[in-house]
């Protein structure tokens, strides 16, 4: 059966859609992540984090738009995620520097109230990004880290490497919810319809079925998990992830599989009457 193509333009203009809305929703999420108070942003997990909330923003746009395109997502959610957390940590700086600045200029007031000279001289600059990044990174500044510790640039480093963890983070989580199957048909997500649990027996029938090539057989002891799920066409075909468990063995996908309708009819009349089926 012959799967209907998308149009160059409805591609084009999915894609232009979800760039734009990640866009803008992004940079309302990064803007107020800015002004979390700074004692949260000294732990080193926090870009992951806010990466994490990224990706998820990202994927349920992705959903949104009809965003299927999975080999196009995830690299280009990891793109956007490192350029988000990327100016998250500059708008950062930049709130961190007008509120030292502020101080500084408190201090002078004070220093011509009270007619104190020594707050005539010129301070040594504090409000340079290395000391936001020294400021950032003081918990491991006051560890015994000495090997970290000795590198000039140490803060630089750990900073790029917490956003690009975070830009990973946010492109798996991301993925992970535009990874149901997607129907061109009616333009809608596989959701989650039935699930059946089979023995042994039943369990290797419907691997026979299901897939073309030789499977190992399912022992005694053992199940097959089948979770069908299917869109919103009446006459669609659901698709059937096969997953097989044995004892003294990790649990395995055998198979993702969108039967034609004579298999589906077969495997129907074998599953009729099974107890096992929710």
């Amino acid at each position: 059966m012959d799967k209907p193509r998308e149009s160059a333009t409805t591609i084009a203009g999915r894609l232009t859609t979800w760039l734009m809305l990640c866009v803008v929703a992004l940079s309302v999420l990064m803007v107020a992540a800015a002004y979390v108070p700074t004692r949260l942003k000294l732990l080193g997990l926090y870009s992951i984090v806010l990466g994490l909330a990224a990706g998820w923003v990202i994927g349920q746009i992705a959903r949104q738009c009809r965003m299927h395109y999975r080999r196009v997502l995830f690299p280009a959610a990891l793109l956007m995620t490192i350029i988000a957390l990327s100016g998250q940590i500059g708008e950062s700086y930049r709130v961190w520097r007008n509120s030292e600045r502020d101080k500084l200029a408190e201090q002078s007031q004070a220093a011509l109230i009270f007619d104190n000279p020594a707050f005539g001289e010129t301070p040594p600059p504090t409000d340079t990004f290395k000391n936001y990044l020294s400021l950032r990174f003081s918990p491991l500044t006051e560890s015994s880290w000495s090997l970290l510790q000795s590198a000039a640039n140490w803060p630089r480093l750990l900073l790029g490497l917490e956003v690009l963890l975070g830009g990973l983070a946010g492109a798996f989580v991301a993925a992970r919810l535009v990874s149901a199957p997607f129907c061109v048909t009616c333009e809608s997500w596989h959701e989650p319809q039935r699930s059946v649990v089979l023995g042994s027996t039943a369990g290797n029938r419907c691997l026979q079925l299901l897939t073309n090539k030789e499977q190992p057989a399912i022992p005694e002891g053992g199940r097959l998990h089948l979770e069908y799920t299917s869109c919103r066409c009446s006459t669609a075909i659901p698709v059937i992830r096969c997953t097989r468990e044995q004892p003294g063995q990790a649990t395995s996908v055998v198979a993702t599989v969108q039967p034609n309708r004579d298999n589906l009819a077969q495997l129907t009349t074998l599953l009729d009457g099974n107890d096992n089926a929710q």
